[in-house]
C-alpha cells in the first residue's frame, strides 16, 4: 500500500502522520519510522502461530531489502514472540506472532544503544508492524583522541557509563573487551552523531557467589 499527501492526519516539526484504511505510518524527523497494520481482533483471535522462524525470517529480509527500508549495512539478529494466555489456566500460552529483529555494523563493528529494526509477522503471514530505529551515516569525523583500555575500566569502577549487574555485586572478574558502535536513534533524540565505545564483559560476585553477566559500555572518545 502506498501513501500519499491526501493520507496527511497530522503534522508538526517532530511528527508526520499518515493514516490510509486500516493502516497507519509515523514518520519521525529523524528518519525513523513506525507502520502499523491495524489488523481487526488480532489479539482476540488466539490463531497459533505455525510459521516457522527461518519462514519469518525470509518474508522479513525480502520485504525490508528489496524495499530498500534497510541498508546494506544491516543484518538479521534474532527473533521474538508475542505470546497470550488465558489468566489461571496453566499452558494456555499460545503464540500468535513472530517478531524479527536486524541489527547493524559500521566498519565491521557492532551497533549497540538500539535495534535498527523490527518487523511483526502473525499467523496469517501478515505483517502487522515495522519500526525502524537507526540513521543513515552520511560523513566520518575523526575524534580528538580514543582513551585506553585501561581507562575505560578505571570508568566502569567509578561506575561512569552503563552498567548491568546485578545490585548485591561487590566483585567482578572481567573476561573480554571489544569496541562497538552507540547509536541512539529513538524516536525523540536529537543525538546526531555515532560514537565509538568500549563494551567491557566479565562476571559479577557477591563475595564468591556467581550472580550474573556484567556488562559496562564505556565512552570511548575522549
Amino acid at each position: 500500500m502506498k501513501f500519499s499527501s491526501d493520507d496527511l492526519k497530522y503534522s508538526d516539526d517532530l511528527l508526520h502522520v499518515y493514516k490510509k484504511e486500516d493502516k497507519n505510518i509515523k514518520i519521525y524527523a529523524n528518519g525513523s519510522f513506525d507502520y502499523t497494520y491495524d489488523k481487526k481482533n488480532v489479539n482476540n483471535n488466539k490463531k497459533e502461530m505455525k510459521i516457522s522462524d527461518k519462514e519469518c525470517r525470509k518474508k522479513a529480509e525480502e520485504f525490508m531489502f528489496s524495499n530498500n527500508i534497510l541498508d546494506d549495512s544491516c543484518v538479521y539478529s534474532d527473533m521474538g514472540n508475542t505470546v497470550i494466555e488465558e489468566i489461571g489456566v496453566e499452558g494456555s500460552e499460545t503464540i500468535i506472532s513472530k517478531e524479527v529483529y536486524f541489527t547493524r555494523k559500521i566498519n565491521n563493528k557492532k551497533v549497540k544503544g538500539s535495534r535498527a529494526a523490527v518487523v511483526s509477522i502473525d499467523a496469517d503471514g501478515d505483517i502487522l508492524q515495522i519500526s525502524t530505529n537507526y540513521s543513515s551515516v552520511e560523513k566520518k569525523i575523526k575524534p580528538n583522541r580514543i582513551i585506553t583500555i585501561e581507562e575505560a575500566i578505571e570508568n566502569a569502577k567509578k561506575l561512569e557509563g552503563m552498567i548491568c549487574m546485578d545490585e548485591k555485586t561487590n566483585k567482578v572478574v572481567i573476561e573480554s573487551v571489544e569496541v562497538v558502535y552507540w547509536e541512539d536513534s529513538s524516536f525523540d533524540s536529537k543525538c546526531n552523531t555515532i560514537q565509538p565505545v568500549y563494551k567491557i564483559n566479565g562476571k559479577s560476585y557477591e563475595n564468591n557467589n556467581y550472580l550474573g553477566k556484567f556488562v559496562a559500555y564505556e565512552q570511548a572518545v575522549h
